[in-house]
């Protein structure tokens, strides 16, 4: 076992949705403001993205988007950003560097923390999508 691993009964703060404290009661929540909301929605944002990564189905994969695309716009309105600021910023990279249409991958060495994020990816490839 990794020295580093975190026990598996320490608790950790994760941002939830605004109504799941009312859903759930049992459960422990603290409501944050100013610096720790930029954090946990950042974090929340990253948690998001794997989720977008390790979905197995086209359900899941929605339902991860709409959290992603939710956490996009909170990040936003908390830093001050705009979405069409965004969107001509969007424009010009790709008319710079292009998109991802073409699906090109490069190689390059990663550190022991990325790599352990990437193996704990899971990915099924096939006709397993459930609705």
């Amino acid at each position: 076992m990794l020295e580093n691993t975190p026990n598996t009964s320490e608790k950790i703060g994760r941002l939830v949705r605004d109504k799941i404290p009312a859903q759930y009661k049992e459960r422990e929540y603290t409501k944050c403001t100013g610096i720790e909301l930029v954090v946990y929605t950042r974090i929340r944002l990253a948690e998001a993205a794997r989720d977008v990564a390790k979905a197995r189905t086209t359900n899941e994969l929605y339902c991860h988007l709409v959290n992603v695309l939710d956490l996009v716009g909170k990040v936003m309105q908390i830093e001050g950003l705009d979405f069409d600021s965004l969107q001509k910023a969007t424009t010009s990279t790709n008319a710079l560097d292009g998109g991802y249409a073409e699906g090109w991958i490069v190689w390059e060495k990663v550190s022991r923390n990325d790599q352990m994020f990437f193996d704990t990816l899971e990915f099924t490839l096939g006709d397993d999508d459930e609705e």
